[in-house]
């Protein structure tokens, strides 16, 4: 459900949540919007993408030596690759870390799964530019109260 922050009247702010009937919520819970390991991540693979390869790799040397004890540093070519390498692992489990940066980078997928018409296994693809890769709005907020167009590819 969509989350938002209010200020509190100790002037900090604090989630709320929509519920379905429309009411709203407060949440007591601790939602961390995004971890240091994930803004050192960015912040080096920004360096990068600007062609500030010694700042880029300051910044990954700096973020493996925190995991690593006695890691000396980073001494191959591709530091793009080795950052985007990082994240991969870092957020292995975190929830759609890795589906936000295969949709940021453009990544196509296939993955084998049964197939539930079949007995067999069928291979599902999704292409780097697939309309899965943005999220339907949910009719009954944002389109039912807002009058805006759905995502392209999904039907309301």
């Amino acid at each position: 459900l969509p989350v938002f922050f209010k200020e509190g009247e100790n002037g900090k702010p604090y989630f709320v949540k929509l519920q379905s009937s429309g009411d709203v919520d407060d949440c007591n819970e601790t939602h961390p919007l995004f971890r240091m390991s994930d803004l050192l991540l960015t912040e080096a693979e920004a360096k990068a993408r600007q062609n500030d390869i010694d700042g880029a790799r300051a910044l990954l040397n700096d973020f493996k030596s925190s995991k690593i004890p006695g890691y000396t540093g980073y001494v191959g070519n591709d530091v793009l690759d080795e950052i985007l390498r990082e994240r991969r692992k870092e957020f292995v489990l975190e929830e759609q870390m890795r589906w936000l940066d295969m949709k940021r980078l453009g990544v196509a997928v296939s993955r084998d799964a049964n197939d539930d018409e079949s007995t067999g296994v069928s291979t599902y693809t999704l292409e780097a530019n697939d309309y899965r890769y943005a999220l339907p709005i949910p009719v009954e907020y944002e389109l039912q109260y807002n009058n805006i167009q759905q995502n392209p590819g999904w039907k309301h």
